[in-house]
């Protein structure tokens, strides 16, 4: 038995002849966005308000799309982002958040409580995957609050 495949056509040894359909991708294949950008400053945290991470130490940006230590959005598409940090706590009543914004809200929030260990180090982490469009803006914030002392986010 013996079948031709022309294009979009089937022809079958009987004559009969079949079109198929497609569907899928819609396009051409295009590159991945990556980014990847830490920080290298400590920073003092205000007990229990929301503070912006200033990622300043961009070591990847295939879109030259950081801007402030956030990162502004140059393709629609779906997008996953990973953060984490580490945060500096004191006293025995601790809690380290982040969270994940587009455009000022938040997609994506993460929390870590401890009631031990008089000094210690959290690392916080918050992975999120949606769409974003072009043009918003991702960013991360932490917050902290402890028993006693001054909450760090460490670089």
């Amino acid at each position: 038995m013996t079948m031709r495949i022309h294009g979009d056509k089937i022809e079958f040894p009987d004559g009969t002849e079949q079109f198929t359909a497609s569907s899928g991708g819609g396009g051409e294949a295009q590159p991945p966005v990556a980014f990847h950008s830490y920080t290298t400053e400590d920073i003092d945290l205000a007990q229990g308000v929301w503070t912006p991470i200033n990622y300043n130490n961009v070591t990847l940006d295939t879109d030259d799309s950081f801007l402030d230590g956030s990162y502004k959005v140059k393709k629609d598409g779906i997008y996953q982002i990973n953060a984490s940090a580490k945060i500096a706590l004191s006293g025995l009543l601790k809690k380290s958040m982040m969270r994940i914004l587009v455009d000022g809200n938040q997609v994506r929030y993460t929390h870590i409580e401890q009631n031990s260990n008089p000094s210690d180090v959290d690392t916080v982490q918050a992975e999120w995957v949606g769409n974003v469009n072009k043009d918003q803006v991702i960013s991360i914030e932490v917050l902290a609050t402890s028993s006693s002392g001054t909450p760090r986010a460490l670089n």
